[in-house]
């Protein structure tokens, strides 16, 4: 199954909404600390409403414990400079789907990922970047759409 993984998440707005379209689609949620909020945040809890509690959320307290408790999945980073277009990657239905901070994405000093795939989601020219709740909705629908496989099917 998908999921999806937010390496130090800073806005509260954004893990909030998050936490809600993965209640939805019945994707784990995995938070990698530290954070730029407390998850009592009242931004977070406006956003996920009360889908906070119906979300499969795993917190994890730093990236290496992270890696351990998903050594067997491929993680996928998610990179505006990422190799590979998301509309041409081919996903598995194991893979983690890996968002970075909102400011500053990865630091320069996150090389382990280097040999990892990373995507991008193909934008106009002169522009920066897609909200981070948006972002990963886009890609979390196509991966789920190229694996047929949600939690719960209606």
């Amino acid at each position: 199954m998908i999921e999806l993984a937010l390496f130090e998440p800073e806005i509260p707005h954004n893990t909030g909404a998050l936490m809600r379209l993965c209640a939805c689609l019945g994707v784990t949620l995995n938070l990698i600390q530290p954070y730029g909020f407390v998850l009592s945040d009242k931004y977070l809890k406006r956003a996920a409403m009360d889908y906070k509690d119906l979300a499969l959320v795993e917190e994890y307290s730093c990236w290496k414990s992270f890696k351990e408790v998903k050594a067997e999945k491929r993680i996928i980073k998610i990179d505006p400079l990422g190799t590979q277009n998301l509309f041409d990657f081919q996903f598995q239905s194991n893979d983690i789907v890996l968002m970075g901070k909102e400011s500053i994405g990865f630091p320069e000093s996150f090389q382990e990922l280097d040999s990892s795939p990373s995507i991008h989601i193909p934008m106009s020219e002169g522009v920066r970047s897609i909200n981070l709740a948006l972002s990963a909705t886009m890609i979390l629908t196509e991966s789920l759409r190229q694996t047929r496989h949600c939690r719960s099917q209606v």
